[in-house]
């Protein structure tokens, strides 16, 4: 029941989000504001996507839409994937090595870091590591393993190329996410560490690593999945602008030429890429979720109409103290 709700609530969300965009495009495209001419153009949109499967026509390739997001997809996903992995790893990691050494050198070095990652822009960050370092167009340093423009391959064609051409921008998406990552694994630490059940652990002697890994780390996981979903719309907006920057054949990187040809049927294809990635990711947190709190999925359970457990009838006994009863 759990898992067909939230299936639900994606479908409608990766149904409403597009439509809700298409009527905005529309209408700004029109010369005067016409209701039933936006219907009518949004049901032939729904029919030309749902019953043929066809996104409309990219414009400067000559192509169909779906033809540019299926040869740009290995990229996207990569990145994405990638980004997202790699951030949400550091993050938790760092930020339980922090909690591990309260109050040390080593964690306000890492707030110092954390806090930059929060606060650098990412073009700034790409910027100035294909200026200064990359091996084709480094000023200070060439370094012959940093990503590069035009450096992109096939990845059945050569995959040592694919993985140098993106872990650059990988590392740059990740930062930010795993920053924020950081900031939110100790809070939500520190407000597990004083839980009795917590002391109890560490008054049986248990290492504090331990207590972290197996006591902490799963109740302060929660918050974190739930951060990290509500990040994947700017995860991909940083994609795209990496993709641009460092000339990867991605399909987000559309966006800026499909904002400066003014191009409705690209933008709103893009609409619904980044509604279904969206809605995906956040369907992998609440499962996760529910997997690490049982209450999550006991609560939806409860409030469903056809599972909940028949009440007793009868009268219910009094206390002999004449206390209402529990």
């Amino acid at each position: 029941m759990y898992v067909v709700r939230r299936l639900a609530a994606l479908v409608v969300t990766v149904v409403l989000a597009p439509c809700l965009s298409f009527i905005v495009f529309d209408t700004l495209a029109q010369d005067h504001f016409a209701p039933r001419e936006t219907l009518r153009d949004l049901r032939a949109w729904l029919e030309q996507l749902l019953l043929h499967g066809n996104l409309g026509d990219s414009g400067w390739y000559r192509t169909d839409i779906t033809d540019v997001f299926r040869l740009g997809f290995p990229a996207d996903m990569a990145m994405l994937c990638g980004g997202l992995a790699l951030g949400l790893a550091g993050g938790v990691l760092v930020g339980l090595l922090a909690v591990a050494h309260p109050r040390s050198v080593l964690q306000r070095c890492l707030d110092v870091l954390a806090a930059l990652g929060v606060s650098m822009p990412i073009y700034w960050m790409g910027f100035v590591v294909l200026i200064l370092f990359a091996h084709n167009s480094g000023l200070i340093l060439m370094v012959p393993f940093v990503s590069g423009q035009s450096d992109f391959e096939e990845l059945p064609d050569d995959p040592l190329a694919f993985v140098k051409a993106l872990w650059v921008p990988i590392v740059v998406v990740a930062t930010p996410i795993a920053a924020s990552v950081y900031r939110m694994t100790i809070a939500a630490s520190r407000e597990v560490l004083g839980e009795d059940f917590v002391r109890t652990a560490e008054a049986k002697g248990l290492r504090r690593r331990r207590v972290l890994a197996r006591h902490v780390f799963p109740i302060a996981a929660i918050p974190v999945l739930v951060m990290t979903a509500a990040q994947v719309n700017l995860l991909i907006m940083n994609v795209s602008l990496m993709q641009v920057a460092f000339n990867i054949p991605g399909s987000f990187r559309e966006v800026q030429r499909a904002l400066a040809n003014a191009n409705i049927e690209m933008m709103q294809a893009l609409v619904l890429y980044g509604c279904i990635v969206i809605a995906l990711a956040n369907l992998a947190a609440d499962l996760l979720q529910a997997r690490l709190d049982p209450r999550v999925r006991d609560q939806v359970l409860s409030s469903s109409p056809t599972l909940r457990m028949p009440r007793r009838r009868g009268r219910s006994r009094r206390p002999a103290t004449g206390a209402p009863p529990l």
